[in-house]
């Protein structure tokens, strides 16, 4: 198989599992979601209630009523539920990533050096996996759970500030849900980014680690660009990097290394 076709199979590959990652989180969320636009639809109604009654609807009676205060804890545990089941599936797609990164690598640099004079391919060295350096962490080394840790509170916040900003202006309650949902989705966003960069980060540094053990034969990786790259990818797409340089690039890059190797003369000392 040429290096090319390899290269874009390997991509359709991966970026099947990205999907399924990122749908399972996405399923997660919506789990939290449902517990807590119940405890909106319920103040809803109450809402209505006291309006009817002629009370005025204000920050004030909602801390009287407590119904503020039990809706932030209920954010606060349903998102913390979600981080941690988010940090499972974060760490699984970084095991699965770090096994495919491995074994792509390996047949990229198979196909490139291609077979030798005899009709032989070059049988590439397979490192041990450094999984207990990277799963479960980020690419900054920092735990997974404590990055996603910040989530609760955040979420925690928005709704707060959502549902007194709605009832300050005095919004239709179902319109409030509304616009809370949306403030959550920066919350989502965020977790969904940290899945992506991370999956795909382990994938990348499974397959440097894999070129750094085939030094002999790979003398440098190229920065191959997704065809949706942001414009400074495209603009590194085709450049090469020496073996031990690593990838640095943003959170959501789809991008990955190719190897660059010798020829069969070169190594056979031709």
């Amino acid at each position: 198989m040429t290096p090319r076709k390899r290269i874009n199979e390997q991509r359709k590959r991966l970026l099947g599992r990205e999907r399924a990652t990122i749908l399972e989180m996405k399923n997660q969320y919506g789990k939290a979601w449902v517990t807590i636009k119940a405890e909106l639809d319920a103040l809803g109604v109450q809402i209505k209630a006291a309006k009817a009654a002629g009370e005025d609807v204000n920050s004030t009676w909602l801390l009287k009523q407590r119904r503020l205060e039990s809706i932030e804890r209920t954010t606060r545990a349903e998102i913390t539920i979600f981080t941690q089941a988010a940090q499972g599936i974060i760490s699984e797609a970084q095991m699965q990533a770090l096994f495919a990164g491995q074994q792509d690598a390996a047949s990229l640099v198979i196909d490139s050096l291609g077979l030798n004079a005899s009709g032989v391919a070059f049988t590439p060295v397979v490192p041990p996996l450094a999984i207990q350096d990277v799963v479960g962490r980020s690419q900054t080394g920092r735990f997974l759970g404590d990055i996603l840790a910040t989530l609760p509170g955040q979420a925690a916040q928005e709704v707060k500030t959502g549902l007194l900003r709605g009832v300050m202006l005095g919004r239709n309650p179902r319109v409030i849900a509304r616009e809370i949902r949306a403030g959550l989705a920066g919350n989502q966003a965020r977790a969904l980014t940290i899945a992506r960069t991370e999956m795909l980060g382990a994938y990348r540094e499974a397959a440097l680690e894999s070129y750094r053990a085939n030094s002999d034969v790979v003398s440098g990786w190229e920065w191959d660009a997704e065809p949706d790259a942001c414009d400074i990818c495209q603009e590194k797409d085709g450049e090469v990097a020496a073996t031990e340089d690593d990838f640095e690039t943003h959170p959501n890059c789809r991008c990955s290394p190719v190897p660059v190797t010798v020829s069969w003369d070169e190594i056979l000392g031709g």
